[in-house]
């Protein structure tokens, strides 16, 4: 059985951050995700929020919703806010760099969150995005021995 999804709503402000942070993690290490989990997790979080709370809202404030729920051993994390329409998993793999100097600027965050995650998807619905991003637990049942005749 999974656990119902829990959600913070807070300004969209660097100043949320940390509290997101513990939000979700906090979450997340009560519901037993080991320590390998959790780090993506952060990374992951820390990735989605600073974008939505540096271009969501470029005309003034707003507010993000962070949601987290555990089902079935994946860890679901959902990132949304009313800000303009932007689907960043719409946006390819930037090209491996080569020379740093001609590197372009940008796109490695999405990245970062497909390298770090199993699962991605975005929806814009009455005007939210809504970013939803899921994570695999270790199946962390014995093996089950052979049988043997």
């Amino acid at each position: 059985m999974g656990r119902r999804a829990e959600t913070l709503c807070l300004p969209a402000g660097m100043e949320s951050l940390e509290a997101f942070r513990s939000f979700v993690l906090g979450r997340a290490a009560a519901w037993g995700l080991p320590e390998s989990v959790l780090q993506k997790v952060d990374l992951v979080l820390e990735e989605v929020l600073v974008n939505s709370i540096s271009y969501a809202y470029p005309e003034g404030r707003g507010q993000v919703e962070v949601a987290c729920s555990l089902d079935q051993g994946l860890f679901r994390l959902t990132v949304s806010d009313r800000g303009r329409a932007f689907d960043p998993l719409a946006r390819k793999d930037p090209a491996p760099v080569t020379d740093l100097d001609k590197a372009a600027v940008g796109g490695l965050g999405i990245h970062l969150v497909r390298a770090m995650s199993d699962e991605q998807a975005y929806r814009r619905t009455k005007d939210k995005n809504e970013l939803s991003i899921g994570f695999r637990l270790p199946d962390q049942t014995p093996p089950t021995p052979p049988r043997t005749t």
